[in-house]
Parts: C-alpha cells; structure tokens; sequence
C-alpha cells in the first residue's frame, strides 16, 4: 500500500523539525554538566508553569544536579548555577561576556539595564555604574537602614491593629522614602504620613 504524497510530505516537514528541535541535545553533557533529561523535542520542562512552585522546583533540582546543572529550553541550552564563586565571576568580573537577557522588552522606552541587551546594555551600565559604586552605596546604607527602621516601626503598629497587612503600599512607601532621602536628601517619611499620598 502506497502512502499518500501530502501525509508523506508531511512526516518528512514533522521529521525535520523534530530534528532542528533537537540540535544541540547533547552539547551540555559534552562539558560535563549534570543535565536535566530533554523529552523528544521539547526541552527539560517545567511545562505547565501556572502549576508549579518555582522555589521547590530550584530547590528540588540543587538536592538532585548540585550546585550547577544544564537544561534545554526547547534546543537552547541553559546552564544555572547557585554557586557564589561562579555568580560573583560572571557579574563582576566577566560581565562583559554575558550583556543578553533572555527576555527583552521589544518597545525601548520601557527598556532598563535588566532588560536590555547587547550595545544598549553597555551604554546603560556605563551611565548607571558611577551611581553605584561601593563607597556611594555604603555611604546610603545609613538612609536606607533608618527608612527599614520607620517601616518596622510601622509594621509592628499595623499588626496591633490587624495581623493581615496589605504589603504592597508598605513597599511603595519604602520604595518612596529610599529614593527621596538617597537621591534628593529629602526625610518624606511616608509611613508617618500613611493617610495622604506620597
């Protein structure tokens, strides 16, 4: 019995793309990472993301691979790693090795540095790295710890009143007083003044 040219046609376009699918299955355990297994052509998964606890999956997989692991996003290979050593090498010292981002806005007027990439990445790092050098940073830590201080102080007066807080004004205050003192050496204190709009 002869197959039919269109379903022929067909296995033959289904074939090739599970074989484009699978391309570079094999190139994480040829450097010899621990990797998750890929299923056909699918990648390691998770797939049904709305199902799942990201922190128990990170959590489940560093008892099971250690400490750095690969994986297959569809035939990308991702390798994660929970290692300070390696993280402190890759975001300090060779930073300039890794300028993508795996998810970029496509509209560049709500792009920043986390969520750019390549040249514009280095030209953001570049403006953003002399506000945030580590002898600036220590010297706002005195800020920040005075508005951590006022947000406590207003936690433990909330919970008197009710032990269910709603958390996010609570950050959109600290939020707010954290860039008024550092940046504009300004005391708003929103957390005395909850009642009106900061």
């Amino acid at each position: 019995m002869l197959v039919p040219l269109p379903l022929l046609l067909l296995g033959l376009v289904v074939f090739l793309l599970v074989l484009f699918l699978r391309r570079n299955y094999g190139s994480l355990e040829n450097c010899g990472f621990p990797v998750i297994p890929p299923t056909l052509f699918c990648g390691s998964g998770p797939f049904l993301f709305h199902n799942i606890n990201m922190i128990k999956l990170d959590q489940d997989r560093f008892e099971s691979y250690g400490t750095t692991y690969g994986a297959y996003m569809l035939s990308t290979p991702w390798v994660y790693t929970s290692d300070p050593k390696i993280i402190k090498q890759i975001t300090v010292k060779d930073f300039d090795s890794f300028r993508s981002r795996p998810f970029v806005f496509p509209n560049q007027k709500y792009r920043s540095l986390d969520t750019a990439e390549g040249e514009e990445w280095v030209q953001l790092r570049k403006g953003l790295s002399p506000i945030f050098t580590s002898g600036k940073i220590k010297g706002m830590m005195r800020h920040v710890d005075g508005v951590v201080d006022n947000m406590l102080n207003h936690l433990d007066q909330r919970v008197k009143e009710d032990p269910v807080v709603d958390m996010k004004p609570v950050f959109q205050y600290l939020t707010m007083d954290v860039i008024s003192k550092c940046a504009f050496g300004v005391d708003l204190n929103c957390f005395r003044r909850r009642t009106t709009r900061c």
